[in-house]
């Protein structure tokens, strides 16, 4: 890093997240309001989580005629963009000027109908090029990828399972394989950077192989795909040395999301809840000593640091001072939800950051938002720290 790069950077341990002016500037009162009653029910669901879960399952298959509707608009508000890429132009504007990058997320569940493949893919299409036509210079933001959206779950798995294919399976298995290329070909093309999402331990060492072949087809020395790897896996570590290693005898520039995990819900309906970490502890270990091992070795892999969390946030801005990490490395940045932890996205400097903007048609991104938040117990704990910091930003405009 050069003498003059020094100088420049402020250091990342002088980075307060406190800064509640900072992190609502983008919310006039009411939505400030809303989000702090919103995040105080979360709050709620967090003390005990199997109670939370249980509401949440009850309320997903009765849905109260009056409430149903209300709780759908307010989330929806929440946590997503829009219904569609225009209707989100003036949010991904606003972001941009506050140099954070958009990363879409098209909310769509897996079908079993081609389709719905078909129109997935298309969608993946529209979001590239919209993203390409709403660059700010080399800055074009990133797509999320979810690879069921595009192939066939039930072919996943038998791919997975090495499950001999009969003769129709295996024509379909190749027009998937066509339509997830097709995506990462026109994303490298457009130099969007294309993040593939993890899923379910039944399909992602599946995926995980599918991410692979993308990222030795199409990166080289410049990451446009990602892998994700989920840390509260016990065999997370081996796949990231895999990775690393692939990397270099392969020679390309890898990329790789890191997130905890979202899916303990359907592992434990599933029988495969000792692939887990018994304890958040453990996961939280797990994830901050990958995190140690990406930075150190920032010239083998560029990453997505993809949480909530705050003592992890701090952790990772321990480490870029720890190896000296030049400011705004192109490998790296950090990544939070729309709607969620605002504190942290708008307060960090010097590091590229992004926010995961959900989108697509309200009825079926309620079921994915509500799943999230029946998985993602850990983004929920933090709901306390939402709701304090929502409070403090409230009483100094009133005092104003």
């Amino acid at each position: 890093m050069s003498k003059i790069t020094k100088i420049l950077r402020r250091p990342y341990r002088n980075i307060s997240l406190t800064n509640t002016k900072k992190a609502y500037s983008l919310l006039d009162n009411k939505k400030l309001i809303r989000q702090q009653q919103l995040y105080k029910l979360f709050n709620l669901f967090s003390h005990n989580e199997k109670i939370g879960q249980k509401a949440i399952t009850a309320f997903m298959n009765v849905k109260p005629p009056i409430i149903y509707p209300k709780m759908q608009d307010v989330l929806f508000d929440q946590f997503c963009g829009g219904e569609s890429l225009d209707e989100m132009t003036p949010l991904v504007k606003q972001l941009m000027n506050r140099n954070v990058m958009p990363l879409f997320n098209y909310g769509v569940e897996y079908s079993t109908k081609e389709e719905d493949l078909d129109s997935c893919r298309d969608e993946m299409f529209n979001m590239v090029n919209y993203l390409d036509k709403n660059k700010e210079g080399a800055n074009k933001g990133y797509s999320i990828i979810r690879v069921t959206g595009v192939m066939s779950h039930k072919r996943l798995e038998m791919f997975q399972n090495k499950t001999t294919f009969t003769q129709k399976d295996a024509e379909l298995w190749e027009k998937d394989k066509k339509r997830l290329n097709d995506v990462c070909e026109l994303a490298v093309s457009k130099k969007v950077k294309l993040l593939f999402d993890a899923e379910t331990y039944n399909i992602q060492s599946a995926i995980h192989q599918l991410s692979l072949q993308m990222m030795r087809r199409f990166n080289g020395l410049h990451p446009r795909i990602y892998g994700t790897i989920q840390f509260y896996r016990k065999d997370s570590h081996d796949q990231l040395k895999h990775l690393l290693e692939d990397g270099i005898e392969n020679h390309y520039l890898p990329g790789l999301k890191l997130v905890r995990g979202a899916y303990i819900h359907d592992e434990i309906l599933a029988g495969t809840r000792g692939i887990i970490h018994d304890t958040k502890q453990d996961t939280d270990k797990s994830y901050n000593t990958a995190v140690s091992k990406c930075i150190k070795n920032l010239d083998n892999i560029a990453v997505c640091f993809a949480g909530h969390n705050t003592e992890t946030v701090l952790h990772i801005l321990e480490e870029l001072d720890k190896y000296d990490v030049e400011a705004m490395h192109p490998n790296i940045i950090l990544a939070q939800m729309y709607g969620m932890r605002n504190d942290i996205t708008f307060n960090l400097e010097d590091v590229n950051v992004a926010q995961f903007i959900p989108y697509g048609k309200k009825e079926f991104l309620f079921p994915y938002l509500v799943r999230r938040g029946i998985e993602n117990s850990s983004a929920l704990g933090g709901a306390k720290q939402e709701v304090e910091l929502a409070t403090k930003e409230i009483k100094k405009r009133i005092i104003s």
